[in-house]
């Protein structure tokens, strides 16, 4: 029944110009594409803000330990100081870096818009 149609149905389309390709033409959709790279690349880069962020959490908790505990003694307290500030600045490079990224990406990924 299936060929019976196929074969009475295919040449009326094509007739008519609904059909322009083959029946035979076989199109492979699981190829990569460009967005699937930039998603894979989005995803990469989520992990390791993430892991980055996790670190500089530990260094600001050490910090804090090594302030808490310092006792009065000046070069823990320096070295402690030390490591907040560099983490504030390591968390706000790491801010503008995501935001960065993000921004590249997004842009990077969509397809080129016609200037209106």
């Amino acid at each position: 029944m299936q060929n019976f149609l196929l074969k009475k149905l295919v040449p009326l389309a094509q007739a008519e110009g609904l059909a322009t390709k083959s029946l035979n033409t076989v199109k492979p959709n699981n190829l990569p594409t460009d967005s699937n790279f930039f998603v894979l690349l989005g995803k990469i880069l989520n992990f390791s803000f993430q892991i980055v962020g996790v670190v500089v959490l530990g260094a600001i908790l050490y910090a804090g330990f090594l302030l808490l505990t310092a006792g009065g003694d000046e070069e823990k307290l320096s070295l402690a100081r030390k490591i907040i500030a560099y983490s504030v600045a390591g968390v706000v490079i790491l801010a503008l870096s995501f935001a960065l990224v993000k921004w590249l990406l997004a842009d990077a990924s969509s397809p080129f818009k016609a200037n209106s």
